[in-house]
């Protein structure tokens, strides 16, 4: 709302009628906004992760010797331990997210570098 007010010409003011003026530049970091962005880009990983690791490590029923309950399928795992995948994919998310903030800020890989129209000499 800030930004169509001062778009229209109005003037927003707090409590005690002073203005409020926010630098609202792509420049400006706000810690806040940052850290709640880095929590949801690693949330977002973390269930990646988890999805992508949930076939790794199963074993069914007849692979471990075990004898399967009357109406189960063949195919349903028998040593499934959903804490220990929690975990270690919480533990790979938190790499991954932490090298895409890193890239974030030091700018290795940008947009730039996939744009493949540009000449090899414009590109980042």
């Amino acid at each position: 709302g800030y930004i169509i007010v001062k778009e229209a010409g109005g003037l927003l003011l707090d409590a005690e009628f002073n203005s409020l003026d926010a630098d609202l530049s792509y420049d400006t970091r706000v810690s806040f906004i940052a850290a709640a962005s880095i929590l949801a880009i690693y949330v977002l990983v973390w269930i990646f992760v988890a999805f992508v690791m949930l076939p790794f490590g199963v074993r069914t029923h007849e692979e471990m010797g075990k004898e399967l309950t009357p109406g189960q399928a063949e195919s349903a795992p028998a040593n499934f331990r959903p804490g220990k995948l929690a975990l270690r994919a919480a533990g790979i998310a938190a790499v991954l997210t932490a090298i895409w903030v890193l890239n974030w800020e030091m700018g290795w890989i940008t947009r730039e570098s996939f744009d493949f129209m540009l000449p090899p000499s414009q590109r980042g």
